[in-house]
């Protein structure tokens, strides 16, 4: 969900925050959305934290299950089974 600016650029190879879950939404997502590629290197114009805040903001206006979004913080494992989701921070 990063390195989407400047978009006449990067429009071709990133998806934004709202493209993503307009994806989601699109292909009948019914379980977890779990968006990576964001924040750890600084690869284009946007703020590092500004994926994630857009994809969420994104995720509420549209009125989708927040259970289902699972953003994680960095160096967070999150494993994914049929039916739950666990999270483990790092120590």
């Amino acid at each position: 969900i990063g390195a989407y600016e400047p978009r006449w650029f990067m429009r071709a190879s990133h998806m934004n925050p709202e493209e993503a879950v307009q994806v989601y939404e699109d292909l009948g997502g019914r379980g977890a959305f779990l968006p990576t590629h964001w924040g750890t290197f600084r690869l284009t114009f946007e703020d590092p934290l500004e994926p994630p805040a857009r994809l969420e903001a994104e995720w509420r206006r549209r009125g989708l299950d927040e259970a289902r979004l699972h953003i994680p913080r960095h160096g967070e494992t999150v494993t994914l089974r049929i039916g739950e989701v666990a999270r483990s921070t790092p120590a």
